[in-house]
């Protein structure tokens, strides 16, 4: 009888934490709870998923239309992230194709604290 693979044994499979780690130093877009979209250069995570990036475009939908900001570096709270997408200069954002995503939140990043945990918490960088 044939056992299913586990991510013990298979190492094609990664964890969520481990395929943002991979990101950093890459372009990613991000998807917000509320109207709003960031596309920005990932320097940086912590446990809890919140992200520093630079190089950052912030989309917003507001009743006056789609507000465009440019920052040069942002501090993201992970409680605040829906979703996190690898970036490409042709996607247009999805609020302006979908409407409002925040009634569908994905708890994607959510892990159990690790058991050696002391309360301070390693920040992943580029190497």
């Amino acid at each position: 009888m044939k056992m299913a693979a586990t991510p013990a044994t298979n190492p094609s499979q990664l964890l969520p934490l481990e395929l943002v780690d991979k990101c950093i130093g890459s372009r990613i877009h991000i998807v917000m709870k509320t109207d709003k979209e960031i596309v920005g250069t990932l320097l940086g995570f912590d446990d809890f998923v919140n992200m520093v990036l630079e190089d950052v475009t912030e989309f917003e939908i507001t009743p006056e239309g789609r507000r465009i900001t440019k920052l040069d570096q942002i501090l993201l709270n992970g409680n605040n992230i829906t979703m996190v997408c690898g970036y490409s200069p042709s996607l247009v954002p999805l609020n302006s194709l979908y409407g409002d995503l925040s009634n569908n939140s994905l708890d994607s990043f959510k892990h159990a604290k690790s058991k050696e945990s002391t309360g301070a918490h390693k920040f992943r960088t580029a190497k």
